[in-house]
């Protein structure tokens, strides 16, 4: 998003909450301008600078912000495939957050240890179509005994229809 290369949707909701910032931190005088002031940062390159910025004077290392490629990758994946052709009605968030949790990207408890390379990518959304064979999700993990129970989770955790779903309004409300 920083780069302005994310998908539509966030890119709204980025946007969106973006303006609302800038308006309440008063660099704007309204949400609208804000949003407008956000994709000048964004398109400019200077919000990406300023993160980086961030990352350095936390002592963080900028390489892989700067080459995702360069990112240690799981020695684990899986893929969640379509079982048949329809609409994505919904993805469970809560099993897909446990589900997260059980490959080892969270804690069940404070003393665990979270692997920054364990996740779940999304390749489809409520609202998408989706054909038998094509790709939802996809499951990583250092732990081999964690990926067959994760993805017979996560499977149970989409759901798939025949009917087409609209896609879900992003932004429901303003509250400022």
């Amino acid at each position: 998003c920083l780069q302005g290369g994310g998908p539509n949707d966030l890119m709204e909701v980025t946007h969106q909450l973006c303006g609302a910032m800038i308006f309440l931190g008063g660099k704007a005088d309204s949400i609208g301008e804000g949003i407008g002031i956000s994709k000048k940062m964004i398109a400019s390159g200077k919000a990406m600078d300023k993160f980086l910025q961030i990352v350095e004077l936390q002592e963080g290392d900028t390489t892989v912000v700067k080459n995702p490629e360069q990112y240690p990758q799981s020695k684990y994946e899986r893929e969640i495939i379509a079982e048949h052709d329809g609409w994505i009605a919904g993805i469970d968030a809560l099993e897909t957050g446990l589900t997260a949790i059980q490959l080892g990207a969270g804690r069940q408890k404070s003393d665990d240890v979270i692997d920054p390379k364990a996740g779940i990518a999304l390749h489809k959304k409520t609202g998408d179509r989706v054909k038998k064979g094509e790709k939802i999700l996809t499951l990583y993990s250092d732990r081999k005994e964690a990926m067959e129970p994760a993805k017979l989770r996560l499977l149970n955790a989409v759901e798939i229809t025949s009917a087409e779903v609209p896609e879900p309004k992003m932004i429901l409300e303003e509250l400022i």
